[in-house]
């Protein structure tokens, strides 16, 4: 483990408990200013390395990396941030970096956020945004991935399902960051995992799922994905920590998977906190994960386009 993941994960740990004292002073932070910090369009560093292009399908907003690039394919990205804010800068800095690794195009879905837009606002704009990309010939079956980080990661899996029951073409490949699958986050071990959490708490989560979820029942499989049938979902790469509530859920996803007949690869940094995979600008770990993924869909795609 690399000095700059235990820095990093010391500073989270860190904001997170002075986070917890100002909480237990005023109150929880409102959705307002939790949202105060949310890149919606590129930031320069993005804007320089990247032409960056803004579409809106449907009303469903989305960026554009390099669109001149997705003959070579596209890299849907669906960002984390518990459903209620994001993308933020380091999101930003992952995608381009799988762009850049893969020479394909990359495409940020600026979903709408709860609580101002509950379910299913969020999975209604990711399907607007494929289903208008593909009707402009820029989204070709088998030249595409899904990926997403944390609440990003449990709405792709989400809406491949949706993809895979009809809704449009399925994506050759998923890709996920520390997904967040289970919006209960009921299993007994993953809580006990709380205390060594160093970015998520229980009741942080019960807060933003109830936000996300706008009194349907968590159990449902497109709010949790980890309740959902995974028979016939793409070929799928996991990245996760040994130091994030979500573990258990991501190991139990896996299995189901597995069993499901669904090629899995599944990555387990130790000492990794929730969505390390995603600070590609200052973890080494990080940078070799979202290497090893641009190799993932590059050999996905082709294997469809083999296929073809």
């Amino acid at each position: 483990m690399s000095v700059q993941m235990v820095i990093a994960r010391a500073r989270f740990r860190i904001a997170g408990q002075w986070s917890r004292i100002a909480a237990r002073r005023s109150g929880p932070p409102s959705y307002e200013e939790l949202q105060a910090g949310d890149l919606h369009d590129p930031p320069r560093e993005i804007r320089r390395a990247h032409h960056c292009t803004v579409v809106e399908h449907r009303g469903a907003r989305a960026i554009w990396l390099d669109r001149n690039h997705a003959p070579a394919g596209v890299l849907v990205f669906l960002h984390g941030g518990s459903y209620v804010c994001g993308p933020f800068l380091d999101q930003w800095q992952y995608l381009s970096r799988l762009c850049l690794r893969t020479g394909m195009a990359g495409l940020l879905v600026d979903y709408r956020l709860a609580p101002q837009h509950p379910y299913p606002a969020a999975l209604e704009d990711v399907l607007a945004v494929i289903d208008g990309a593909r009707r402009e010939r820029l989204l070709r079956p088998g030249a595409w991935s899904l990926i997403g980080d944390s609440a990003g990661g449990g709405l792709a899996v989400a809406v491949a399902a949706r993809l895979r029951d009809g809704a449009g073409d399925p994506p050759a490949a998923l890709v996920l960051c520390s997904p967040w699958l289970d919006l209960a986050v009921a299993d007994p071990e993953a809580r006990g995992n709380a205390r060594v959490d160093a970015m998520l708490t229980l009741d942080g989560l019960a807060r933003h799922a109830a936000a996300y979820a706008g009194g349907r029942d968590l159990g449902d499989p497109l709010l949790s994905p980890l309740h959902g049938d995974p028979h016939g979902l793409p070929p799928t790469m996991i990245h996760s920590g040994t130091r994030e509530l979500f573990l258990w859920d991501v190991r139990s996803w896996e299995r189901r998977c597995r069993e499901a007949g669904v090629t899995v690869v599944s990555r387990e940094q130790p000492g990794g906190f929730h969505g390390y995979a995603t600070a590609v600008a200052s973890i080494p770990e990080a940078r070799h994960a979202a290497d090893e993924q641009a190799e993932f869909v590059v050999e996905a795609q082709a294997v469809e386009a083999g296929r073809a």
